[in-house]
């Protein structure tokens, strides 16, 4: 793999959607403004495509456990210096458990309510 392959990698958002519809959505919405972004069916995919190289994640509240501890285990396994940004896609006014362990358990969340307007979910 060259460098810009693996800087393409680097700068990619992975998107785990409450559904396939709605990620086939995220994923239009991100292409249109010129974000490279990789669609993920379940939590060990997230991991795989971490594996490989990205820049941020966005997953739906509803994945957050889903995820069986996997995705705050790899975060974990980051170097000191890295942070990974993750997008917790939550239910409007909800204070789930799901997003509070997310919070803690992930470092470096971002809580967006749904429904997300389009210029808010692009920056």
């Amino acid at each position: 793999m060259n460098a810009a392959d693996r800087q393409s990698l680097d700068a990619r958002v992975l998107v785990l959607a409450q559904t396939l519809e709605d990620g086939e959505l995220i994923r239009e919405m991100l292409t249109r403004a010129g974000i490279d972004c990789l669609g993920c069916g379940d939590a060990a995919q997230v991991c795989a495509a971490l594996a490989a190289g990205a820049g941020a994640v966005m997953i739906a509240e509803e994945a957050v456990h889903d995820s069986d501890g996997r995705l705050a285990e790899w975060i974990g396994w980051q170097p000191v210096w890295s942070d990974m940004p993750v997008l917790v896609l939550a239910r409007a006014g909800a204070d789930a458990p799901e997003v509070a362990w997310a919070m803690h358990g992930l470092g470096n969340v971002t809580v967006v309510e749904r429904p997300v307007r389009v210029a808010a979910l692009v920056s």
